[in-house]
């Protein structure tokens, strides 16, 4: 899962198709349970926010439902 996120850190918002805006939620939701719940985060917490404002941005674009 690390690798997928760090492809996602990378990936310019303007190619993301709606197959990956549900992969990136799948993503935010796996790092989310790793911080809240287990304690033992893997990306840092400026890659976490990354992530999510580029979520937050894709649902609104694709109208998808809001995971976070």
């Amino acid at each position: 899962m690390l690798e997928k996120s760090k492809i996602f850190l990378e990936k310019n918002l303007d190619n993301f198709s709606e197959k990956d805006v549900l992969e990136l939620q799948k993503i935010l939701e796996y790092h989310s349970d790793l911080y809240h719940n287990k304690q033992s985060p893997i990306i840092s917490d400026k890659d976490y926010d990354d992530l999510l404002k580029k979520l937050q941005f894709l649902e609104e674009k694709f109208s998808l439902e809001k995971k976070f």
